[in-house]
């Protein structure tokens, strides 16, 4: 876009609006896909289209927009893929999942997940029968495959500034507390003052 348009915030908008609007249309087809009922479905975009997230997401130039455009597409391939599988299908869903690891750091885990939800379902709704829904199965292989291929090229230096484990906050809280309970009962400080306890208050904390 910038090589067309030259570098203008135009051209740096731009894939963010398009990809927005993709994300409408993938939104609308996997709403219809579920309820088969299109009414419901135009009210499900509406109220996505409105929504602040989206409206101010879609306006920036950012990359999880991306992201969000090739999960929704994954989400819709997988549900295409539940029933009857397609070699078409199955290229488009791996082709997306791929992009979405590759357009957002965050997106590796939740392609995983959303693969791996699926795959479950199906297993649980076929159960009696033992049938595992195996290009899931496959799909799920590849991208944790290619999640790792993609973290084993230096690329955790984003994981790495967010991770509270990276942060030296938490760390010099706990060596504050152990150094304040020193006459205390050492048994009550390790069950109080722990890493598991001052890491899970960190994330109860970044998360509200």
């Amino acid at each position: 876009f910038i090589y067309i348009f030259d570098l203008t915030p135009f051209a740096a908008r731009l894939p963010s609006v398009i990809f927005s609007l993709g994300s409408l249309v993938i939104l609308f087809f996997i709403t219809k896909l579920l309820t088969k009922k299109i009414n419901i479905s135009l009210v499900t975009v509406f109220l996505y289209a409105i929504s602040p997230w989206s409206i101010n997401l879609s306006r920036v130039a950012a990359d999880f927009n991306l992201a969000f455009f090739f999960l929704l597409l994954l989400a819709y391939t997988l549900l295409k893929l539940k029933d009857n599988f397609s070699n078409i299908w199955f290229a488009v869903g791996f082709a997306s999942g791929v992009l979405a690891i590759f357009s957002y750091t965050a997106a590796r885990f939740y392609v995983v997940i959303l693969v791996l939800i699926l795959l479950l379902s199906s297993f649980v709704i076929k159960h009696k029968k033992f049938v595992i829904n195996k290009s899931y199965l496959v799909l799920l292989s590849m991208f944790i495959l290619s999640g790792v291929i993609y973290t084993s090229f230096g690329t955790t230096a984003r994981f790495s500034q967010v991770s509270i484990f990276s942060s030296p906050e938490t760390q010099l809280v706990l060596e504050e507390q152990i150094r304040e309970d020193q006459f205390q009962n050492p048994l009550l400080t390790r069950i109080l003052h722990n890493k598991a306890v001052n890491y899970g208050r960190t994330i109860l904390h970044n998360y509200g």
